[in-house]
């Protein structure tokens, strides 16, 4: 439990507080009491708890429209982390014992977050709600100079720029999960080929990475998208969640959705599913969508094949899970669940499906089992 400052105490207590402090962010704190008391009060409690403090969260954001106010708090994780840029060792600059940092929903950009990377122990970000920067802040940040190794940012609209300089800022990344909101400021193509040319170069310690967008979004704006080689060569990755269209590439015609015969049936050639994806895969999640499906790829044999008998690919395979979204207007089911189910149980690996159905006329979902 971090110490709190008695918000009890009257304003000009608290700024009298303040100014004894001495510090370099003292006006910025003054100038906040009057109106957020509440806000300098957590800016301060964070502040003495730099000695000791090893997790942090900020869940809620205030109501404040200034987002200097709503900043107020992370002010002396920013001023110790540039500290640290120039005095990596020295830990009188505080906060040199955070392991774990969690923001949620402050409306706080990545980019403004960035500096807190150079904490010296922190090695797990998670961010809630992050905003795209769109002043295009410029990030000074040496690559490969955070120790940073966990990274998870859910519901948020990033540059892929942002996220890929996040990536490249990190000597070391095990675990990067990113749920998508919307791409910001650019296609669905360009922002995934960039975040993957980043994640490729944690290709020898990244063990699980979970990359969710709508399906909608992956498959209506990906026109042109290339068979993903770089996965087949992750031996650490032990957790995949990607979506398939990312895996298998996408090379068809202009589409008109919701009719089979849309969707080009010209055969091409192509590295099977067993060999792009990562070798020692323990816990595999794979996105479908009907509206975008090959009538010629036989998928239920795909996933059977990941199990190839003379192939030492895919031995440490345990989990199995399709996320399959089916288009209402199409009869044909591409996915023999049940029959993956019971091939999937006669050799030990848990196998689980979930299948929504849209109607799009009555804008409702039904999903099972």
């Amino acid at each position: 439990m971090m110490p709190r400052v008695d918000l009890s105490m009257s304003k000009a207590k608290m700024t009298t507080h303040i100014r004894t402090l001495s510090l370099p962010y003292e006006s910025a704190l003054v100038d906040v009491v009057p109106r957020h008391p509440e806000e300098v009060e957590l800016a301060l409690s964070v502040f003495n708890a730099r000695t000791s403090v090893q997790v942090l969260k900020r869940l809620q954001s205030c109501r404040c429209n200034n987002k200097s106010h709503r900043m107020l708090w992370l002010t002396p994780l920013l001023y110790a982390a540039q500290k640290y840029a120039y005095a990596p060792d020295d830990t009188s600059n505080g906060f040199g014992k955070l392991q774990y940092l969690a923001i949620d929903r402050t409306g706080i950009s990545l980019a403004e977050i960035a500096p807190v990377l150079l904490l010296p122990s922190l090695k797990t970000l998670h961010l809630y709600g992050t905003s795209p920067d769109i002043n295009h802040r410029s990030w000074d940040i040496r690559p490969r100079s955070s120790r940073v190794q966990n990274i998870n940012i859910m519901w948020s609209n990033l540059l892929s720029d942002d996220a890929s300089l996040l990536l490249q800022s990190c000597e070391t990344v095990v675990d990067f999960r990113y749920q998508q909101s919307d791409v910001f400021g650019s296609n669905t193509d360009e922002w995934l080929s960039t975040l993957l040319e980043a994640v490729i170069l944690h290709s020898r310690t990244l063990k699980c990475l979970v990359l969710m967008a709508y399906e909608s979004r992956i498959d209506s704006r990906l026109e042109r998208w290339p068979q993903n080689d770089s996965l087949s060569e992750m031996e650490e990755l032990e957790k995949l969640e990607l979506h398939y269209t990312v895996v298998m590439g996408k090379h068809r015609e202009q589409n008109t959705p919701h009719t089979d015969e849309t969707v080009s049936d010209r055969p091409e050639t192509a590295r099977s599913l067993h060999d792009l994806l990562p070798p020692n895969l323990v816990d595999l999640k794979l996105r479908y969508d009907k509206s975008f499906m090959h009538s010629h790829v036989d998928y239920t044999a795909e996933l059977r094949d990941l199990l190839r008998d003379n192939s030492s690919r895919h031995r440490k395979l345990r989990k199995v899970v399709i996320h399959y979204s089916h288009d209402i207007h199409s009869a044909k089911f591409p996915l023999m669940l049940n029959t993956l189910k019971r091939y999937f149980k006669a050799r030990g690996i848990v196998f689980r499906y979930t299948v929504y159905y849209s109607l799009r006329d009555e804008g409702k979902y039904f999903l099972f089992p």
